[in-house]
């Protein structure tokens, strides 16, 4: 689990090497989301041609211009692990340098804090033009346009996690799974979904329908619980190891199989 007042980091991928300007950033802020922020900027010390610094209703955000491309063995990974984005490799090429925005430790649950970043992000990808987001220690990464579509339609109840939360289409004995990269940051264990009768794009919206669920109510699917769309789908829970090389154990549903209790989530949906 991580820890929930941790930093929070975004990389803004940009064409040329350019600090925003304090007044746009805060204009597009206030017409992206009214008056659901305060921001007020540090003054500029020094470094203000590389750093900048503010604060976004309480919560401290520090961006550094970095006169660089991200690496490009970690932008290539990036794109190659979005492929809803076909066009991504060609676009991020496009990049010279980026702003590394950073979200410092502080007080707020982990959704407030996410989103509070989220709409700072957006709105300075709008001040200056930027390109793609790269977010979080995994890397998702998605169109600036896209980001900011998203930003747009975020709440506390309507979580942006495709910004978030890396969704990888895996392979396991065969089968198709979904896995998460970064469910950590919400203090909830990873979900590995796996099917090979549903699509892809079934079984990657199962998989973010239960990704949705923990962020919101916090680790509540226990092991041999079961879920379900309907009183008669039961598909069990299981915390067990990652079928992926990684630490931990993981939140395992193997959506064809059936059985078990009936589910939480058929109880709180009434299905």
């Amino acid at each position: 689990m991580g820890d929930q007042s941790s930093l929070l980091l975004a990389s803004l991928l940009l064409r040329e090497p350019v600090m925003p300007d304090p007044a746009a950033v805060s204009a597009r802020l206030a017409a992206r989301c009214g008056g659901r922020y305060t921001v007020s900027w540090d003054e500029a010390e020094g470094e203000g041609d590389i750093t900048l610094s503010c604060s976004v209703s309480g919560h401290t955000v520090v961006l550094g211009l970095m006169r660089a491309p991200v690496p490009a063995a970690d932008l290539e990974a990036a794109c190659a692990r979005n492929p809803f984005w076909p066009e991504a490799a060609e676009v991020c090429r496009q990049h010279r340098a980026h702003l590394m925005v950073t979200l410092m430790k502080g007080w707020g649950d982990p959704i407030r804090r996410h989103l509070v970043l989220t709409d700072f992000v957006a709105a300075l990808s709008e001040a200056v033009g930027g390109l793609a987001v790269l977010w979080g220690p995994v890397g998702v990464l998605q169109s600036a346009e896209y980001f900011r579509e998203q930003a747009a339609e975020a709440s506390a109840d309507h979580l942006p996690l495709f910004l978030w939360v890396e969704f990888a289409l895996v392979r396991h004995d065969g089968v198709p799974f979904v896995a998460t990269y970064g469910l950590d940051a919400f203090g909830v264990m990873e979900v590995e979904g796996g099917s090979s009768r549903m699509k892809p794009i079934q079984l990657l919206e199962r998989v973010f329908d239960v990704a949705h669920y923990l962020c919101l109510e916090g680790p509540v699917l226990n092991d041999g619980d079961t879920i379900g769309g309907s009183e008669r789908e039961r598909i069990p829970v299981r915390h067990t190891d990652s079928i992926l090389d990684r630490p931990g154990p993981v939140i395992r549903i193997e959506f064809d199989a059936a059985g078990g209790r009936r589910g939480l989530l058929s109880r709180l949906f009434g299905r």
